[in-house]
């Protein structure tokens, strides 16, 4: 799972729990997790199952839904964002970007 993956699903988890005004270590117990876990999870610093992510997610009455989407479709709206940015920026954002490709 890349690190922009793991960073969407744990946001998502944390928002969910901040809304039903849930403790880590309550959203913890009621999925049976332990909350070094569900904190790492959070923070987009651990990897997480769907199983996982749909018995986090169950335990605050949530449904797990995944959906796709072609890379290609948002390019529009990161050319017009980039676009409006300091070319210096940028170049910084892209110098970064290539340090983390595997290629």
């Amino acid at each position: 799972m890349s690190g922009g993956s793991k960073q969407r699903i744990g946001a998502l988890i944390r928002q969910a729990r901040m809304m039903r005004r849930l403790s880590l270590r309550e959203l913890a117990e009621l999925c049976d997790v332990s909350v070094a876990t569900l904190s790492a999870i959070e923070r987009g610093s651990r990897n997480v199952s769907l199983p996982l992510a749909d018995r986090i997610l169950g335990a605050m009455e949530l449904e797990l839904h995944l959906e796709t989407q072609p890379r290609w479709e948002t390019i529009d709206a990161a050319i017009a964002e980039a676009a409006g940015r300091p070319l210096k920026e940028r170049i910084a954002g892209w110098a970064r970007s290539c340090a983390r490709c595997p290629c």
